[in-house]
This record gives structure tokens, sequence and C-alpha cells, in this order.
């Protein structure tokens, strides 16, 4: 009777598993169905151009249920699951190993927006993406600063117009002082420029041995290549050549300026051989971030400068400004701060033309963070638009022997806070740039007075008026 009831309790048993089992698997059949058609549900809503690359619809680890939480647009770059694990393995990205756990609270806790990358590893998507695609060691116009994993902050050091042409007043100055470069410019100014990581500043002339000048000029530059080595004395990192001399003397010194910046390894922009390079800007990761640096010009009244075509050398045109525009747009999408470096403007006037002003503004609306000009030879205001800053000329800086007041500008920006901008005042005269504690607080004084809604600081640093 006792082995009975045991066969029976174990049948009971064993119906009610088997029971369990198949309405456990009629489940799953039920829930697998109903995903598939959310999933083609949603991608058949999808729009056909989608920022997010390889959707996972069922997570299974937690860089699937990162990716699976990322918006299917609006993000600044599309990105595929294989770049969660990047950031997740990259030791120099994830330095405390908390990268997934982190993103994955944010993500459920706040939503998305690009910034979480930037406030989770120290590096901003546009850099994190051009390291994970390889377009940091790969793109020719990105360069990268110092180390590769390493934010700090960067400085930038923007000069206006330097002219090195042989016969003219700085190269005699240069001579007259035996070729040393420190008799040139004084110890403070010469330390800040080499210690700048960018330094940028108009060639304001074409590098050659050959051409003719331009006929009907009254002002024509060109320089020996073996001057361009005197560029390197003073540490410049990137030159403009969007500017009314780079050809002076014609497509042949032209094209050898080109080839001679590239032997000496100075990037340029604002010029090319043609359109597309004339157009390219240049990149620098740096600190944690990515500049893009562009340039452009609309200087002259009777244009002897010709516009870069696609299959001819020139510079860069801004007189219609809807081309750099697009520049500026470009740039600003896959970077993080954009500086645009223009030459314009009247010439030996301190005032400020309406062509300036509405280009200026336009720069900005486009997405240029920062807008520096140069070529009226004269220091000129500075205004800010939008929060963004304008310095509408630099003024010469070592460009001839006339007595005249110029500034060094630097920039100084880190991941996530805003630009410290410093005027280094100074005045050029006998072909050389010197400061002075008179010379600082009297330039500080004028360029102040001239720029309504613009604080400058004894020490020179630059903000918007409260």
């Amino acid at each position: 009777m006792k082995r009975r009831l045991v066969s029976d309790i174990e049948r009971a048993v064993l119906m009610g598993v088997l029971a369990f089992i198949t309405a456990l698997t009629i489940t799953l059949s039920f829930r697998s169905i109903i995903r598939g058609i959310v999933t083609s549900a949603d991608t058949a809503s999808a729009s056909p151009e989608v920022d997010v690359l390889d959707r996972v619809p069922s997570p299974s680890t937690i860089e699937d249920e990162i990716f699976a939480l990322l918006p299917k647009s609006g993000m600044k770059y599309a990105v595929d699951a294989g770049f969660i694990s990047f950031c997740a393995e990259n030791p120099d990205i994830n330095t405390d190993g908390m990268f997934l756990q982190m993103a994955l609270t944010r993500l459920e806790t706040n939503g998305y927006d690009d910034s979480m990358w930037e406030d989770l590893t120290g590096y901003t998507f546009s850099v994190l993406y051009d390291i994970y695609t390889g377009a940091a060691e790969e793109q020719d116009n990105i360069h990268v600063v110092g180390e590769l994993y390493y934010p700090r902050k960067i400085t930038f050091a923007f000069a206006g117009d330097v002219n090195l042409s042989d016969g003219w007043f700085i190269m005699d100055a240069f001579r007259g002082h035996n070729y040393d470069i420190n008799a040139c410019f004084s110890p403070d100014l010469l330390d800040t420029m080499r210690a700048a990581d960018i330094f940028l500043i108009n060639n304001e002339y074409s590098i050659s041995n050959r051409g003719a000048r331009l006929p009907g000029k009254m002002y024509t530059f060109r320089a020996s290549p073996a001057n361009v080595s005197i560029l390197g004395e003073i540490g410049v990192d990137i030159v403009s050549l969007a500017n009314n001399h780079v050809y002076d003397y014609g497509p042949d010194a032209f094209d050898d300026t080109l080839a001679a910046l590239r032997d000496a390894g100075i990037p340029y922009v604002g010029a090319g051989a043609n359109i597309e390079e004339a157009k390219k800007p240049q990149y620098y990761i740096a600190g944690g971030m990515k500049y893009a640096i562009v340039a452009a010009s609309c200087a002259e009244k009777n244009i002897f400068t010709p516009a870069a075509t696609s299959s001819s050398g020139g510079i860069m045109y801004t007189y219609d400004p809807t081309d750099f525009l697009d520049v500026i747009r470009e740039a600003a999408a896959v970077s993080d701060y954009v500086i645009a470096y223009v030459h314009w403007g009247d010439e030996n006037t301190n005032r400020v033309n309406d062509m300036q002003r509405q280009l200026a503004r336009a720069y900005i609306d486009a997405g240029a963070d920062i807008v520096i000009g140069a070529h009226p030879h004269t220091l000129q205001q500075f205004e800010y638009y939008n929060d963004k800053l304008i310095v509408y000329s630099l003024g010469n800086y070592w460009f001839n022997t006339h007595e005249t007041d110029t500034i060094l500008l630097t920039v100084s920006k880190s991941v996530g806070i805003k630009e410290t901008v410093k005027i280094h005042a100074a005045e050029q005269r006998d072909g050389g740039v010197y400061t002075s504690d008179e010379a600082s607080l009297r330039i500080i004084s004028y360029i102040k007075s001239m720029s309504p809604g613009v604080s400058i600081s004894r020490d020179g640093v630059v903000t918007k008026e409260k």
C-alpha cells in the first residue's frame, strides 16, 4: 500500500513539472514573437539615416544594454556596439574601471546627451570617435598635440601679419642683429610664443626663389625658402595663407610656398593647390578636445590674389561667405571648438567696417567659437556676439619698422571649461617686437576704450562685461 502511494505522488509531481515546462515554453515563444513584432515595427518606423547602427533588440551584456539605450538620432557621430567596448576596454579612457556602470546609470537616470562621453572619460565625443576610427592617426589634417591620453589645459597663441620678405625691413633688421632672434623679441614674448601648444601667424609673403612680381601691384613680398627656419625659431606651429600677398610672385612661387611649408612640417590653412585643399581645416587633438582652425580672406579692393578652384591654386575667399560658412559648419560638426582666422577690413584705421561685422556674426552663427582678424595693420576693437569673442584685428606683428601697437593673443582651453583669453601687448618698432609695462597698460586701455561690453584686466585677461 505504501509503495503504491509513493508512485501516485511521483506521478502527480511529474505531471506538474511537465505542465510548468509546457507553459514556460509557450510564454517564451509568445515573448519572442512580440519582440520580433516590436523590433520590426521599430525598424520600419526608423529614419533611413540613423545615428546608431546595428541596434541590439535583446540586451545580454552591459555593453548591449548601454547601446540599446542610446538614441536612434541626434548623436554627433554614428557609433556601433564596438564603440562601447572600445571605451570600456581602453585603460587610458576607462581609468577607474567604472565606465560601463556609470554610463548605464546615467542613461537610465538622465537619458542621453553627447556630453556623457566627456563627463565619464575626460575626453570629448569627437576625440574618442577619432581614436576609435583611426582618424586621429591616419587623417593628414588631424594633429595630436602632446600625449593623446592626457586631458589638460591647452594654449593657443595668435599673431597678426608677419613678413620675412628678403630686402624688406624685418629681414634687414634681423641681419643687422646678426641673425639673433633674441634681439628681435622681448624675452617674455618669445617665451609665450614658444610655450604655446599651437602658435598661428598670418604668413604675409610668398616663399620662393622663382616667379615674377604681379604687374600693377604696388607692394609685393617674396622670401627665400631658407627664411622658413625663422618661423621655427619663434615657435610657429601653423600659418594662415589666406591673405593678399601669398600670390605676389605668381603661380610658381605660390606652389613653392606650399611646398616649403610642407617640407618644414608647418601646416597651413586658407590656401591650397585647389579649392578642396584651401577649404581644408587643420584639426588639433589636444588636452582631451578637438579644435579646428579655418581661414579665409576678403582683403583686396582691387583683387590680385586668385581664389582656388577645382583645378588651380589660390586662397579661400569670403567676399561672398557662402562657401566659407559651409567650411565652418562642417568643421563644427566634427570638432569641439572652431577658430576662424580672417584677413579683412580697411587698412590703417581702427574703424571696423560693416562687412567685417556682418561676416563675423555670420561665422559665429555657423559654428565658430572665436573669430580673429588681421590685415588692417592696426589694432581694432574686440566684441562679444552670442557670448563668442570677435577680435577684429590683431594689428601688424613682425611686419615692418613702423612704430605701432600690436598684441599676441593667447586662448587657453580645457575640457568642459570656458576659454581664457589674454592680451600680451607690445610695440612693433625698429624691426622687432618689444614689451614694457607702460606700453601694456596703454594698449590695454586703448583696446578697452573702443570695445564696449568687453572687460580687460590690467594683466590683459579678456572677459565679457557683466
